[in-house]
């Protein structure tokens, strides 16, 4: 089983989005090549199966994904955090 834990860093400089996404540029897509477990906001696990996503924060506490072939968007749990590494 794999398990993730996703580690968002985020910075006020634009960057260019995935050559194969075009979602804008201020949103966040990212592709999996297995199934990935994450846990849910009520802390159930839910996976994530293999594909690329359009990524949509719909709280505070929670990300969306959104699959780029058909299927039904994932909710996830999320936390905001700061740390102290200058980013290169």
């Amino acid at each position: 089983m794999t398990r993730a834990v996703w580690w968002v860093c985020t910075s006020t400089e634009r960057s260019a989005p995935p050559v194969s996404h075009e979602f804008g540029s201020t949103t966040a897509a990212i592709q999996f090549d297995k199934t990935v477990h994450f846990p849910a906001p009520d802390g159930a696990p839910v996976l994530a199966a293999a594909d690329a996503y359009l990524v949509e924060q719909t709280t505070e506490s929670q990300l969306r994904l959104v699959p780029d072939k058909v299927g039904s968007s994932v909710l996830l749990a999320a936390i905001t955090g700061t740390h102290d590494l200058e980013l290169k």
